[in-house]
């Protein structure tokens, strides 16, 4: 037979110290979530687990604190069985929504499930501990408020992961604000469903209660020595987070230090080859500012021609390789820097999500290595090829001989070159080697190729598929053009040339002998007059 309706009455201090407890554990476990998603394997889930025992100890204290401080007029033990069910009911939620929402933060249906495994843990716990309670009376619930109290927990579980994704990466103040507000929904999605829940409850006496018990039970005194425990276990685990976190904050200043104070252009792209985080010396070295660079595509800093090749280089590194490649990055004026890229991938929980890369200025060395080339390849005086890049052509050519039906190649030596030379000094021996080299580029088709071989001595190397009457043109334009009279100091001088002519494949299958065999017939033209020209044959037979 049941007695009167009890009066219930809750302890302020308590209730403010529950709550408090709360905010502590939601805080707690989120800042070491952030560690579940910046982890992968054994120290992900050690991770995970520390996060879940936090959060679930949490709302197991929060609930019991509570209780502690709910009077009711009659004594009250609790089951220890229900009571520690209880608590592994919270851990469990607390693990499954963290586990399902770590694997993608981002995702809204994440958000809902995780959200729901949560809400379902907060609300097992809070239930199965009710029904653990011992006590002289029946309680009885209002099914308004208990869904209530569901619809609360599991509505505070999402808005914290939704506040959670939005600061995950975001150190700014903008995004410290957003964890604050992440920790109180979480926290007011417990507190919430517990004192609603507890509002749906109502004691009602009962006339005799058994005198024994067959199962363990814990007295007050007890529930709030191990509600102690467990709240020093959380605040324990919440130090050594804080300093773990202080350290790695330490380790991240250092490679942010890295980062930013770097010579060499630092950037980070996400997988799409955008940028989203770059040091000072992007800004300074592309004239760029900071929101011109933000999110702009990468290779849109490059000459529209290397645009592909760039692509590709990043493509690469998001199959997981490291490349370094050349490119020409265009600043805002207009003008360019040669740059050498590093590009290496950003892997999280085995997953590429972007790279980072360094750009470093390498204008003066590219200065440099154009100037040791021209030094090795091309001639001081006239800017043409020399015999080394003479030899560097012809290798190109031969690797591509296929594509080239015909070769010709004419040698050509002045004959009166020595005379200027002894008549007028060195000095105009190198003006008279200058005018030649023009006379032979005006004379000559642009893809031509002219080298100047040896002293007095050029050759002029004819790729294109010319019929032996356009050689034979050419030679005689060479001549003829030379023949006027040329005018140096006050001192005219009428040149001469001699000229040999080889081809290929006619004389040789060898691109390599063609010289010597051009070299062979422009001696043969001397020793027949000078002047003029001889295409070389076994007999050197005149063309």
């Amino acid at each position: 037979m049941r007695m009167n309706h009890l009066v219930e009455s809750h302890h302020t201090v308590l209730v403010l110290l529950s709550i408090l407890i709360g905010i502590i554990a939601s805080y707690a476990t989120l800042d070491l979530s952030g560690r579940v998603l910046a982890s992968s394997g054994k120290t992900r889930m050690n991770w995970l687990i520390s996060g879940s025992i936090i959060l679930g100890s949490g709302i197991w204290s929060l609930h019991f604190i509570a209780m502690i401080g709910h009077y009711l007029p009659i004594p009250v033990s609790y089951d220890v069985v229900l009571t520690v069910i209880s608590m592994i009911a919270g851990i469990a939620g607390s693990f499954g929504s963290l586990y399902i929402i770590s694997h993608n933060p981002h995702s809204i249906y994440r958000m809902i499930v995780a959200a729901t495994a949560l809400g379902a843990g907060i609300t097992a716990m809070h239930y199965i501990g009710m029904t653990g309670m011992i006590l002289r009376a029946d309680i009885h619930y209002n099914i308004g408020l208990v869904i209530t109290s569901i619809i609360i927990a599991v509505g505070g579980g999402f808005a914290t992961f939704y506040f959670w994704h939005r600061y995950i990466k975001d150190n700014t103040s903008k995004g410290k604000i957003f964890k604050m507000i992440s920790t109180l929904f979480l926290a007011a999605g417990i507190a919430g469903l517990h004192y609603t829940a507890m509002s749906a409850a109502s004691f009602s006496l009962l006339e005799q209660t058994p005198d024994h018990f067959s199962f363990p039970i814990i007295e007050t005194p007890m529930l709030t020595a191990g509600v102690g425990i467990s709240s020093v276990i959380i605040l324990t685990m919440m130090l050594i987070s804080i300093s773990i976190d202080r350290k790695m904050a330490i380790q991240s200043q250092r490679i942010r230090c890295l980062f930013d104070n770097h010579p060499n252009m630092v950037f980070e792209l996400d997988y799409n080859g955008c940028i989203i985080s770059m040091n000072d010396a992007c800004q300074q070295l592309s004239g760029y500012n900071h929101s011109q660079l933000l999110h702009s595509p990468f290779k849109k800093l490059a000459n529209k021609d290397e645009e592909t090749e760039i692509q590709q280089q990043l493509e690469r590194t998001l199959q997981n390789e490291s490349s370094t490649f050349d490119m020409t990055l265009t600043y805002q004026d207009r003008t360019s820097m040669y740059a050498k890229v590093t590009t290496i991938p950003i892997i999280i929980d085995g997953r590429i999500q972007g790279m980072y890369g360094m750009a470093e200025n390498v204008t003066e060395l590219k200065k440099a290595e154009e100037k040791l080339r021209n030094m090795a390849y091309y001639d001081y005086l006239t800017g043409l090829l020399n015999f080394r890049g003479y030899q560097q052509k012809m290798k190109e050519i031969e690797y591509q001989l296929e594509e080239h039906e015909r070769i010709s190649i004419l040698y050509i030596d002045c004959d009166r070159f020595k005379e200027v030379n002894d008549t007028l000094g060195h000095e105009s021996g190198d003006v008279f080697l200058t005018y030649f080299a023009r006379l032979l580029q005006r004379s000559t088709a642009s893809d031509d190729i002219i080298c100047r071989v040896g002293g007095d001595e050029f050759a002029v190397i004819l790729t294109r598929s010319h019929l032996e009457r356009d050689v034979k043109e050419l030679a005689e334009t060479i001549i003829n053009e030379l023949s006027e009279p040329w005018k140096h100091n006050d001192n005219l001088f009428s040149m001469t040339a001699s000229v040999g002519i080889s081809c290929y494949p006619s004389d040789t299958t060898d691109i390599n002998s063609l010289l010597n065999k051009a070299d062979r017939a422009m001696y043969q033209a001397k020793r027949r007059g000078k002047s003029s020209y001889y295409r070389y044959t076994q007999d050197q037979t005149t063309m």
